[in-house]
């Protein structure tokens, strides 16, 4: 018998899926250390829905996925003040620094995960 999680079907349930998943409850988590846009690199990043750049500052409250299943955009959902909630794409770098920020052993991209020098991984 076969058991899905999260309610998807199978075929679209990818790991990047359930990554996000994990990423978001960390982030509900750590609300009393918010994570900055700067902790993550992406200060000054290009917003998407306008042509401004997202803050230094900016807090992201969460992470969503757009797209195929299987190549999906990764958006980061931030909240800044002044100025409200804002959106801008996620790609490994910041992916990898968020992850670790949030204590997760994640995986994004192809290749080797970068290393975190805060404990020792069997290769």
């Amino acid at each position: 018998m076969m058991t899905r999680s999260h309610g998807l079907p199978p075929t679209t349930h990818t790991l990047e899926m359930a990554q996000i998943d994990d990423l978001n409850e960390r982030l509900i988590s750590h609300r009393s250390d918010p994570v900055t846009a700067a902790a993550v690199g992406l200060g000054g990043a290009p917003l998407l829905r306008s042509a401004g750049r997202l803050p230094e500052t900016a807090v992201l409250v969460r992470v969503s996925w757009q797209g195929s299943p299987e190549f999906p955009d990764i958006h980061g959902h931030f909240i800044s003040d002044p100025g409200g909630p804002l959106c801008t794409l996620m790609h490994t770098a910041a992916l990898d620094q968020l992850g670790r920020r949030l204590g997760l052993r994640q995986r994004w991209g192809v290749g080797r995960p970068t290393p975190d020098r805060r404990s020792t991984v069997d290769h």
